[in-house]
């Protein structure tokens, strides 16, 4: 459902401040992790986040 009036303006800079942090932070670790480790990482969250879609889906 579309709220109508305004953004929320806090919350937009709330988010676009941790969306620069995990940026600048994802960006200085992923020098520090082995490549098959981030590929592992990302494959089980991928994974559990369909997983948790169909679930949604179906229940």
């Amino acid at each position: 459902m579309i709220k109508s009036g305004s953004p929320d303006w806090l919350l937009g800079l709330l988010f676009g401040l941790g969306g620069a942090f995990g940026i600048y932070l994802g960006a200085r670790v992923q020098k520090h992790v082995p490549q098959k480790y981030i590929k592992l990482i990302l494959s089980i969250l991928i994974v559990y986040i369909a997983l948790r879609y169909i679930i949604q889906f179906f229940y």
